[in-house]
């Protein structure tokens, strides 16, 4: 009902007194029934990513950081709520949650307050949550391939954290684990061939790229490390066979060389080539690991 009012009001004051009103509703604990179908969740997450726009364009417009806090909650409730609802996680990437993530991307990149950009990365992974693994893998994948690099970065630690919540508990990962587990070990390498390898979506070949792309490859690095260890206790994890040589050491061997002579190679005087040696000797340290194991 107060979806529909949104959608219907005519002023810009009526829109948001919805959207606060939109807001408040989710806040409380949901009715059983509430969203008895998918096609109610995808009702609901229209209905946020509107008023979530309205709320957020109204704080920037006043320089007001509670009103937008207001628009991430909201964003953040209706994927809470279509999570947790009765039919189960959702079956397909609707409008409105692609209204919604580009929404909160825009906000992670343009939003002068750190809390608040922290806020539309955990409204985004409430979203994602919301969907079943196979849709929400995709949305990530893409996202990764697609974002700057210190959003891929968040982005591939939260995928790290889904594998280690999804991980089978038994010593035999095969077909066993969880349904997301399932879906996760059959596309993770992709992934990390992207990022990691010299021709993948990165593209880190030339000494800037590898300095720009330097958080998403260190947090790609760290996933690999996890899975390796994994394997080495418990066998093949991925699919039916081991993590290829090509992406467990030549990719890794040719990444800590790169990083390597690239460090050297700085004066580490400015701010940037200071804020570089930092990002390389973070690649340095995780790729010594895995090339010590």
């Amino acid at each position: 009902m107060i979806a529909e009012c949104l959608s219907r009001a005519g002023d810009d004051s009526a829109q948001l007194g919805a959207a606060l009103a939109l807001l408040c509703t989710l806040a409380c604990p949901p009715a059983k029934g509430l969203l008895q179908r998918p096609t109610d969740a995808f009702c609901l997450l229209e209905a946020a990513a509107e008023g979530s726009r309205l709320l957020l364009d109204s704080a920037a417009e006043h320089q007001d950081a509670e009103m937008a806090d207001k628009g991430l909650l909201l964003a953040a409730a209706a994927a809470r709520s279509c999570s947790s609802s009765d039919h189960g996680r959702l079956p397909e990437w609707h409008s409105g949650a692609g209204k919604l993530q580009r929404l909160l991307m825009r906000t992670m990149l343009a939003m002068p307050l750190q809390p608040l950009r922290h806020r539309a990365f955990y409204a985004l992974e409430a979203l994602l949550a919301a969907f079943q693994a196979d849709i929400r893998l995709q949305a990530v994948e893409e996202m990764i391939s697609t974002s700057l690099p210190s959003v891929a970065a968040l982005l591939l630690h939260s995928l790290t954290r889904w594998v280690t919540q999804s991980w089978p508990q038994s010593a035999s990962v095969g077909n066993s684990g969880s349904d997301d587990w399932k879906v996760l070990r059959h596309r993770l390498l992709p992934v990390l061939e992207a990022t990691i390898l010299t021709n993948g979506s990165c593209g880190w070949s030339t000494p800037p790229a590898l300095i720009e792309q330097a958080e998403p490859l260190c947090a790609a690095v760290n996933l690999l490390r996890l899975l390796l260890t994994r394997e080495k206790h418990q066998g093949p994890i991925l699919s039916d066979a081991t993590i290829p040589a090509a992406l467990s050491h030549n990719a890794v061997c040719t990444l800590s060389a790169t990083a390597e002579a690239v460090l050297a190679s700085l004066d580490q005087q400015g701010p940037e080539d200071l804020a570089a040696a930092l990002g390389l000797e973070r690649i340095l340290e995780v790729t010594s690991i895995i090339l010590e194991t």
